[in-house]
Formats: C-alpha cells, sequence, structure tokens
C-alpha cells in the first residue's frame, strides 16, 4: 500500500502543474464554536464527476473510439480542505482516479451534453492520517459544457450516483477496520466569466458543489447519521493570471469523520 505521506506528497506536486488553481489559503470565521481565529487551506482538481470539455479540465486519457460518439477517459481528482479547527473544514485529503465511457449526444446544442459511465478508486483521508477510508465506487454521470463561440464564458455542470465499496481504517497503529459502504449524489457547477483575452484568463471563476452521502455501512460510533450532505461554494475574482482573492463557504458532514462544520473563508488564491 502506498504511504499516506508519499500520498499526500504527490498530491500537491501534481495538482500545481495540471490545473488552474493551485492552492487557496486564508482566514475563517466559523458559526458553530466561538473560535475565529483561524487558518484553512484548500486545494482541488477536476471537482465537476463525469466528463467535461472546459479548458479547466486535465486528463491522462481522453479518447474518441474511432468516429463514433463514444469516448473513454482517464483523470486524476484532488480535493484538500484543511482547518485549524474542526469546525471550519472537513480536515480531509482525497485523491481519486475515475475512468469511464462517456457517450456524447449528437445534434445537441447549444454546448455538448454527454452521459458517462464511471469507475473510481478513492483514498480519502483526514488530515493526520489517523482514519481513512479506501473505496471503489462505480456510478452513471451526466455533464452539460457550454462554450459560447461569441463570448468567452465557460459553464460546467455535473450530476451523478454512485455506490462505494470499501473499508474504514480506523488506526494506523491498531490497524482497526471495517466496512465501508454508501451511495453517492454529487451535483457541481462551475462557471468562468470576464475573460481577458489579451492575457487570456478570466477574472471571475465559481465552483458549487453538493454532495449527498448515504452511508449503509460504518463504524455507528464514527456515523451515527447515516444521512449526511455536504455544500461548497466557491468564488475566486484574479486580479492577473496567477494571483487572485478568494471567498469560500461550505457546510455540512463530509469524510472521512463526518463532523459538522459551517464557516465562511477568505484569502488568497494562486494558480498556474
Amino acid at each position: 500500500m502506498i504511504k499516506p505521506v508519499a500520498v499526500l506528497f504527490i498530491l500537491v506536486s501534481y495538482t500545481g502543474f495540471c490545473q488552474d488553481r493551485i492552492l487557496s489559503f486564508g482566514y475563517s470565521k466559523n458559526f458553530i464554536d466561538k473560535d475565529s481565529s483561524n487558518f484553512a487551506i484548500q486545494i482541488d482538481l477536476n471537482r465537476i464527476p463525469g466528463k467535461t470539455e472546459s479548458a479547466g479540465s486535465f486528463y491522462v486519457v481522453n479518447t474518441i473510439v474511432g468516429k463514433t460518439p463514444f469516448g473513454f477517459y482517464l483523470k486524476p481528482t484532488a480535493d484538500i480542505n484543511i482547518g485549524s479547527y474542526t469546525t471550519l473544514a472537513p480536515n480531509n485529503i482525497s485523491v481519486g482516479l475515475p475512468f469511464g465511457f462517456s457517450f456524447d449526444i449528437p445534434k445537441f446544442s447549444p454546448g455538448l451534453f454527454s452521459a458517462s459511465l464511471e469507475f473510481s478508486p478513492d483514498f480519502v483521508g483526514e488530515k493526520t492520517f489517523s482514519q481513512y477510508l479506501c473505496y471503489f465506487s462505480p456510478g452513471v454521470v451526466v455533464n452539460y459544457s457550454l462554450v459560447p463561440h461569441t463570448t468567452a464564458e465557460i459553464i460546467d455542470i455535473g450530476a451523478g450516483i454512485y455506490k462505494s465499496y470499501g473499508k474504514r481504517m480506523q488506526s494506523t497503529k491498531t490497524k482497526t477496520t471495517n466496512k465501508y459502504q454508501k451511495i453517492t449524489i454529487p451535483v457541481a457547477i462551475g462557471l468562468s466569466l470576464f475573460k481577458n483575452t489579451a492575457k487570456n484568463f478570466h477574472r471571475l471563476k465559481f465552483a458549487g458543489v453538493y454532495k449527498y452521502n448515504h452511508v449503509q455501512k460504518d463504524n455507528t460510533l464514527i456515523t451515527p447519521n447515516v444521512f449526511n450532505s455536504y455544500v461548497l461554494l466557491k468564488l475566486d475574482y484574479y486580479f492577473i493570471k496567477n494571483l487572485g482573492v478568494n471567498f469560500t463557504f461550505n457546510s455540512g458532514r463530509e469524510e472521512p469523520l463526518f463532523k459538522r462544520v459551517k464557516s465562511l473563508s477568505f484569502g488568497i488564491t494562486l494558480a498556474r
């Protein structure tokens, strides 16, 4: 098995060169506890589920089968949300490698509408790696991507349903494990607006994610609530191509600990 520290190193290094946003960090105000002078950091990659055609997407493989509307894709995903307190962020480090078969619906305009049968091995660890989840998720995803010819705006929408099978490792020392199963319904939207055509970057970027987890098998002491929802809203405004400010709101319960979070943060965004 890959060591957790090695996973984190590869994740941070790899993310930096293959996506627009490298990382964002800043000050967070939470709405659960009274502590408010706190620090949060986020890294994300390919947050829209399924296959999308926007300029911000990165694929290891993305190929069409002959002259058919069918394709095969393989893409890395990454999601790091860490706060200095448990009520600030999910405090998770997640990495996956989804692959799937897509079907582009012909004569659908404007934009591109596609459906995918997707499979994904995933690793989700708590920030200290004292607990982590490993599971495999088959699922069905639909996507809509719009890049109008008359303007420079980009719209990506994705939604799906996955069934996950795996295990929870509760301690890296004792190696206590239990079975883990869930049904996940993610819905995501990405917007890129106000393009600076002279320097080829968008001034404003918005990402919204809703994730519903129905945990079917797990340690009930960790997940007493089997129905868990999580919302993340992120807005980035870029002064130049590589530097901007961000506002982020997250609320709900997310893997691997499913502790309730609710916070608003603002800070700096670094991009490639």
